[in-house]
């Protein structure tokens, strides 16, 4: 695999956070990816995801033409520099790790 496996690894634990509120094969593995993704990248801080009463919710809503930040707390990813194409990796790299980490993240809750 080409993908860098200290990066695999804390994708692992995130999917692993993930899997406690949805089932992790109802998205593709490269939207999986990227949601990981946004959760790390500065950029993207409107889309981070929050638990509000047990359910996963975006940080931000957009109302009218103003976001809107919503009650909850943050999920607890590890600290780590998530890269949206770990070095040398291309959609398809990316596509095989998310697969195989998501096969991990459940076999081992079973």
């Amino acid at each position: 695999m080409k993908y860098n496996i200290l990066q695999y690894n804390n994708l692992v634990e995130c999917l692993t956070i993930l899997s406690k509120f949805f089932d992790l094969n109802t998205l593709a593995p490269i939207n999986l990816h990227f949601l990981v993704y946004q959760q790390y990248n500065e950029g993207q801080k409107h889309n981070r995801l929050i638990v509000n009463n047990g359910k996963l919710t975006r940080k931000f809503s957009l109302i009218g033409d103003q976001l809107k930040e919503n009650e909850g707390e943050n999920l607890n990813f590890p600290l780590f520099d998530f890269q949206l194409y770990p070095e040398g990796c291309n959609d398809t790299h990316v596509e095989t790790a998310v697969k195989k980490a998501i096969r991990q993240v459940y076999e081992n809750t079973i």
